[in-house]
């Protein structure tokens, strides 16, 4: 990628547009997101009639993201209430880098791991409810006014 990155660095500063990168594809082919849980999540899921998700992203995005560090500064904020969900098979954030972001954030905590992938969260998919419950319950007890 880091090659990818200075080719459109460059020609973006040359004025030319940047390259785009697809989001999932099959295995063995360049994306963000080189899991087999996203793509079968992406593929049955961004079909419905009036969709206007595509399947790419710019290679500056990407880049972006490759910048974005914020584990790296979670023992420096301050102590608030965090919980964490996570799943426990998860394909694009492992649990062990979860546990290890989790194990060097202040208290009050909790981690509430699911058994499930890393889509198994979201709307319409088998733990959201619980998930959606437990951060519900968890903001009550410390948002109060």
């Amino acid at each position: 990628y880091l090659g990818a990155f200075a080719d459109d660095f460059a020609r973006r500063n040359s004025g030319a547009a940047g390259d785009r990168i697809p989001i999932i594809a099959p295995a063995g082919e360049a994306c963000v997101f080189p899991s087999p849980q996203a793509l079968e999540w992406f593929t049955n899921t961004t079909h419905d009639p009036g969709s206007t998700w595509v399947n790419y992203t710019s290679i500056e995005s990407v880049a972006r993201m490759a910048e974005y560090l914020p584990a790296a500064f979670i023992g420096l904020a301050p102590p608030k209430p965090m919980l964490m969900l996570a799943a426990e098979h998860d394909g694009i954030i492992p649990l062990e880098q979860v546990r290890e972001v989790f194990d060097r954030a202040q208290e009050p905590k909790e981690l509430e791991v699911y058994p499930c992938g890393h889509f198994g969260l979201y709307p319409g998919q088998p733990f959201h409810e619980q998930a959606a419950d437990r951060a519900v319950d968890w903001f009550a007890r410390h948002l109060k006014a």
